[in-house]
């Protein structure tokens, strides 16, 4: 099963700070790390064959990582020649349903012997070391623990640089990740399977009173019980009783859920097992509730934005907006414009009259920069409390302003001709009209006509002023 390195990582932190400290202060601090990596792994799940929205979502995962300080590890690199290499393992990483009488070994590409013989695996619930002997033979290591691992347990396994060496003296790169137990020593079969849910990976506008159940393709009982649920933005935990009755799971919180609230659900590998002791793979995905107990009825769908996505010479006094199908009202009103090197989030006066929202920077953008622009599931919604989807991506300014880039003929004035430019163009294809396009929403229209008019106006309504003084 797939899992990133970044997790390895904080996992590590998380001891070194736990061994070096008992404060419950830290422990938060660590528990806050490992929440934002669950929301980087997260967005990366968020599959998507568009490459500009991948490229998107990797600066979105750039922006948390860049607000939560998650920790980075430097890798070494050995320029000289290569190290011993792992080509083989019967507990690969990020397994689940490994047997708790398994010795574990890895298999080298060369002969090898010990180096420092730093070894170790662990707990990763407890932090507890596994006491363990190690020995070597040929190609291979072996670790084996003195009694049976733990049953539905997530171990990690630690392998320092240099832990093993070939007989040239050039020792291994660390290998390190975690592993869990099934609930036997003779586990045998294929692992869980999940076959539906009543709140579905990423889905909105779930009632706030719900009780989430998963039902799976076999008779399941209780594993290791790991289950996590905490609200996406405060890390704040959920409580809730988890229970199970034949195929399905149950977890059903103790008070109501919040309205317009995204959370994280974590169902951990091996939360849950077959009868014959295969525990589930892990479950990670956000979903988000709607604005009352009773919502139902379609959710506002987006109509058009004067800011399209990747737009490109977009003005730096511009206010973006946002027109759906219907009224709208505030949501959880998590929207957010930043700067995409710098990740320095845009000050916005957020406003909706009718069925548009208008994002208003309280200062111009930076001239020739790239944005991203990031407005949450359920940031507004209808008067049924149903919230919008997600809207997500990024923009790129001009040097101009909106009264500039109004001056269609590019004769120095705003005036009756850049109108009557614009109004040609309206209804044609926007591969011969660029220019009129001026909001930039990838046609000619109306509003367009309206832009060069109002800036028309104030330039008019502006000398008229300078000749009465």
């Amino acid at each position: 099963m797939h899992r990133f390195y970044i997790y390895v990582i904080i996992a590590l932190f998380t001891v070194l700070n736990l061994y070096a400290s008992s404060t419950s202060a830290n422990y938060l601090n660590n528990r806050e790390q490992l929440n934002v990596t669950d929301i980087v792994n997260y967005l990366s799940l968020k599959n998507t064959e568009d490459k500009q929205t991948s490229s998107d979502i990797e600066n979105l995962k750039s922006y948390y990582c860049k607000i939560y300080s998650p920790l980075v590890k430097a890798t070494a690199v050995n320029t000289t020649s290569t190290p011993p290499t792992l080509v083989d393992t019967n507990v690969p990483e990020w397994e689940i349903n490994i047997p708790t009488n398994t010795i574990i070994s890895l298999t080298f590409d060369r002969p090898i012997k010990s180096g420092n013989n730093k070894i170790s695996v662990w707990n990763i619930e407890t932090y507890e070391d596994v006491q363990i002997t190690t020995y070597i033979n040929g190609n291979t290591l072996y670790i084996e623990p003195f009694a049976y691992l733990e049953k539905y347990k997530r171990y990690m396994i630690d392998i320092d640089d240099a832990a093993v060496s070939d007989f040239n003296g050039l020792g291994n790169e660390s290998i390190i990740y975690s592993f869990t137990t099934c609930g036997c020593s003779n586990c045998a079969g294929s692992p869980l399977q999940l076959t539906s849910s009543n709140v579905p990976k990423w889905a909105i506008n779930i009632p706030p009173e719900t009780t989430l159940s998963f039902t799976f393709d076999k008779q399941i009982k209780i594993g290791n019980a790991n289950v996590i649920m905490y609200d996406f933005d405060t890390f704040e935990d959920i409580e809730f009783n988890v229970s199970v009755s034949g195929n399905a799971l149950f977890i059903n919180p103790k008070n109501n859920l919040q309205a317009y609230t995204k959370y994280m659900l974590v169902i951990r590998d091996a939360a849950v097992s077959d009868l014959n002791c295969m525990g589930n793979e892990e479950i990670l995905y956000s979903f988000t509730t709607c604005g009352c107990e009773l919502c139902s009825g379609e959710a506002p769908q987006l109509l058009s934005t004067n800011v399209q996505k990747w737009a490109i010479n977009v003005p730096i006094d511009t206010t973006v907006t946002y027109t759906f199908n219907k009224t709208i009202v505030m949501g959880n009103k998590k929207m957010r414009i930043y700067n995409w090197d710098t990740f320095e989030d845009v000050e916005l006066d957020k406003t909706i009259s009718g069925n548009t929202l208008y994002l208003n920077p309280k200062f111009n953008f930076d001239k020739y920069q790239k944005y991203m622009i990031s407005i949450d599931d359920v940031a507004v919604s209808g008067n049924n409390c149903m919230g919008i989807d997600e809207i997500l991506y990024s923009f790129t300014t001009s040097g101009n302003t909106i009264e500039k880039t109004s001056d269609l003929n590019g004769d120095g004035t705003i005036n009756i001709l850049d109108l009557l430019l614009v109004a040609q163009k309206i209804g044609l294809a926007i591969s011969g009209a660029e220019a009129a396009d001026i909001n930039s929403d990838g046609q000619v229209n109306i509003l367009d006509l309206l832009i060069v008019k109002q800036t028309l106006s104030d330039t008019c309504c502006m000398n008229k002023t300078e000749r009465q003084t």
